[in-house]
């Protein structure tokens, strides 16, 4: 248990080093460590530049973290419990072979927009296993970052198996911005619950430059979304929730085995090509995708709340859907915008007044007096109309933009009924279409878009 005002790591490695390799062997076994996270500093000024973050968003502070290992080769935690972080749960930098096993965060005390993260991993490094763990967090709940920090560094050969989400507030993370390589990462057996979003696959910060993902593999996603009335009235003003988010260069990325479940608003299952937090930003060079499978796509939504199940914007060179399944409720129609009103009324806001809170309350979260309450009331918001993407209220499997360019499209095996299109491509560009094995039952329209090259193999009307 830390004691109040110590602004510090619980436990860290006496030699940090994001140049070279100096702790060795390390493992812990068992345990509870408990930040005391109400009475702990958000940050510290960092004084040594060799460990001050080059992220776009670095302000030569120090975070003060739970469990913090630096520099470190052959990390083994397992069996551990952490219990009211102040930012991030834990953080391993500069890393060869991390083991992380049977681990779960315990967050008993949110502090609103207070970076109560779960693990974060920089690079550079390779070999990071993590197997069984779960918790509450109030931000990322994993965020591997091979090059967040200083704009070059790789990590490669990543193990996730087995995450359960326990409310947190957001789920994976993986973030490459700049020079800097993600590769060979596989995440896989998550379940639980989230609340706005689920897991980003892309650079994040704003710029020229838009990673560089290569091999990255998803596999037997059950995440559930959940109300919560703040995270969600943040959600909202400025950019809507979601279950995936992919943007980027990315060469080869798979989605499989994918479960959507009983969805609470009209938030996307996938969107493609939205690079940064900012879903407004204009791009003057589009980031490119390689290939995308998505392989096993279940969607149930018997109350038939989400509009458009996958959203492409940007630029795709192969774009594969198999093995697809969407139910809805016979006899709905989808209306995003009444969905979303419906939503933001039933957890106790009104987003036509919303803006985004950060800048009225992070102030006040990273200030280091010990017994300061972070107060959310009205006087915190400032009004502003939150301007829903322009959709039309048809829901749709596939759904491209303006700025969508998919050269290739394949539909193959695709299973749906009480929707209004399999596939709408009459915005954006579509170089050749092949649809196979397609039963669509009680759909107005297969497939929207006249000007694309197609070849139409076995497809079902009932």
């Amino acid at each position: 248990y830390l004691a109040d005002d110590s602004n510090g790591a619980i436990l860290r490695n006496a030699d940090p080093s994001y140049q070279e390799i100096r702790t060795h062997s390390i493992t812990l076994t068992g345990g509870t460590y408990n930040q005391n996270c109400l009475h702990q500093a958000h940050d510290v000024p960092e004084k040594d530049p060799a460990l001050a973050s080059n992220a776009p968003d670095a302000k030569n502070e120090h975070l003060v973290v739970a469990l913090e290992w630096i520099g470190i080769e052959n990390l083994t935690m397992r069996d551990l419990t952490i219990r009211d972080q102040r930012t991030f749960a834990c953080v391993v930098g500069n890393f060869y072979r991390v083991n992380i096993e049977n681990t779960f965060i315990a967050l008993d005390h949110e502090i609103p927009l207070g970076n109560q993260d779960g693990f974060h991993f920089w690079g550079p490094g390779r070999i990071l296993n993590l197997r069984n763990v779960g918790g509450k967090t109030e931000d990322d709940f994993i965020n591997v970052g091979s090059d967040e920090r200083d704009g070059v560094s790789d990590i490669t050969d990543v193990l996730i198996d087995g995450v359960f989400l326990d409310h947190a507030w957001q789920g994976i993370r993986l973030l490459c911005h700049g020079e800097g390589i993600l590769d060979r990462v596989t995440v896989k057996n998550v379940t639980g619950t989230y609340s706005c979003y689920g897991f980003y696959i892309n650079p994040w910060f704003e710029g020229e430059q838009y990673g560089h993902y290569r091999r990255i593999t998803f596999e037997n996603i059950d995440l559930r979304p959940e109300e919560n009335a703040f995270m969600q009235r943040e959600c909202f003003s400025w950019q809507p929730p979601f279950l995936f988010s992919i943007g980027g260069n990315i060469d080869s990325l798979t989605l499989r085995n994918i479960y959507w479940q009983h969805p609470i608003d009209g938030r996307p299952v996938i969107r493609i090509g939205y690079a940064f937090g900012n879903i407004r930003y204009t791009y003057r060079e589009l980031p490119v995708i390689q290939t995308l499978l998505i392989d096993g796509l279940q969607v149930a939504d018997p109350d038939a709340v989400t509009a458009d199940d996958i959203l492409v914007r940007g630029r795709v060179e192969r774009l594969i859907l198999r093995n697809v399944i969407v139910t809805r409720a016979e006899g709905k129609q989808t209306d995003v915008q009444q969905v979303r009103q419906e939503s933001s009324h039933k957890n106790g806001y009104d987003i036509s007044t919303e803006r985004n809170l950060t800048d009225a309350v992070c102030a006040r979260t990273g200030s280091q007096h010990r017994d300061e309450q972070i107060i959310i009331s009205e006087e915190n918001l400032k009004e502003e109309q939150y301007d829903l993407p322009e959709e039309n209220h048809d829901s749709c499997l596939l759904k491209t933009q303006e700025d969508a360019m998919v050269k290739c499209l394949i539909l193959d095996s695709i299973v749906a009924g009480n929707i209004d299109c399999i596939a709408d491509l009459s915005l954006g560009f579509t170089d050749c279409t092949v649809i196979h094995q397609v039963m669509a039952e009680r759909v107005a329209r297969p497939v929207v878009g006249e000007d694309q090259d197609r070849v139409i193999g076995e497809v079902t009307i009932l």
